[in-house]
């Protein structure tokens, strides 16, 4: 592994499972968290990302949505101590941008989540990956796959606590319908898409 010059940034620490090392470079600073639902396994899946992006997760390893009866997705609000700690670990690294990633069992299509300043970004980047976008998921209608300002994200979530911070964000949702090898694909490269652009405005 090549040591950049700032040296190396330590994985955050989630007591979650670490998948790799993480070099620390000049630029922006992105953390992708991943498997928040244990039943969500493609974003905890993906190896094939730039090491500068700074990984937590999978959060949730039981392979259920629940992690010990509770939806952590649900309380990044103060209201139970693991989620509190991933949250925490998320805003020491004082991000430019959070990518979260989801996978949803009822809309058969790709969409994202975005908060207001990545909404822009996030729809040229999924544009570019993939033709198969979702135009409503849930009671949200998108706009080219995305969604800012809508019923979600939902009270409680990780990209609400985000928001509410000033914390750009982008929530990435693949449909469960889809093959697990397709899910991983696009999620990689909505990833290392987000990233490059994030990049190339400094």
């Amino acid at each position: 592994m090549r040591v950049g010059e700032r040296g190396v940034a330590l994985l955050l620490g989630t007591g979650c499972t670490a998948r790799r090392a993480i070099v620390e470079v000049a630029g922006p600073t992105i953390v992708l968290v991943t498997g928040i639902h244990g039943d969500e396994p493609a974003g905890s899946l993906v190896t094939d990302i730039p090491t500068d992006i700074q990984v937590v997760g999978p959060v949730n390893n039981t392979g259920k949505r629940r992690k010990n009866g509770v939806d952590l997705n649900r309380h990044f609000d103060g209201s139970n101590s693991e989620s509190d700690r991933v949250l925490s670990q998320v805003l020491k690294a004082s991000p430019a941008l959070v990518i979260t990633t989801h996978e949803d069992d009822e809309v058969d299509s790709v969409y994202a989540y975005a908060s207001p300043d990545m909404a822009e970004t996030a729809k040229q980047v999924l544009r570019v990956v993939t033709g198969d976008i979702a135009a409503k998921a849930h009671a949200d209608v998108t706009d080219d796959g995305v969604i800012t300002g809508g019923r979600q994200p939902y009270a409680g979530s990780l990209e609400r606590a985000c928001e509410q911070r000033g914390i750009p964000y982008v929530c990435v949702e693949t449909p469960k319908s889809m093959p697990i090898k397709e899910r991983v694909r696009i999620q990689t490269a909505i990833i290392n898409g987000l990233r490059q652009r994030l990049v190339d405005k400094r």
